[in-house]
């Protein structure tokens, strides 16, 4: 049988404040682009999936560093599954930041408002797939 884990221990203000500047500052890359994006392309949701890529590379440096660095594994083999599993969980992020935006635009939103609430769904989703399956103490092993 499989055990959970604990996901409330996870959710610890000790680990989710660091995660959360980690967070603010791919964010910062993500919405850098994506303001200059917009107006490169002209398309909110080609900016919104270019810019959040960007952002991607920048949260595994920093989340793997400061705020997972106990739970990065040495082990190359098992270190490239939490670096795909960490991709993985962020291009579920980009998913739902696709749709977010893709329907805010139809429904006329302002791109930065589409960007504002396409930010909070992506962060809450991928917050949790990483302190429940990237980071967790299976992955480290």
């Amino acid at each position: 049988m499989v055990r959970l884990p604990d996901v409330p221990a996870m959710l610890r203000l000790p680990r989710t404040a660091p995660y959360l500047l980690a967070s603010v500052a791919a964010l910062g890359v993500d919405l850098a682009g994506f303001v200059v994006l917009v107006e490169v392309l002209g398309s909110a949701p080609a900016a919104g999936v270019l810019s959040y890529s960007a952002g991607i590379a920048a949260h595994w440096q920093l989340s793997s560093r400061l705020v997972w660095a106990d739970r990065v594994s040495r082990e190359p083999a098992q270190r490239i599954v939490q670096m795909s599993l960490f991709l993985l969980s962020a291009l579920i992020g980009l998913a739902l930041t696709a749709c977010v935006l893709v329907l805010a635009e139809w429904a006329g939103w302002a791109p930065l408002a589409a960007k504002a609430v396409a930010v909070a769904v992506s962060f809450c989703a991928t917050y949790l797939l990483r302190a429940v399956f990237v980071f967790s103490d299976r992955q480290r092993a």
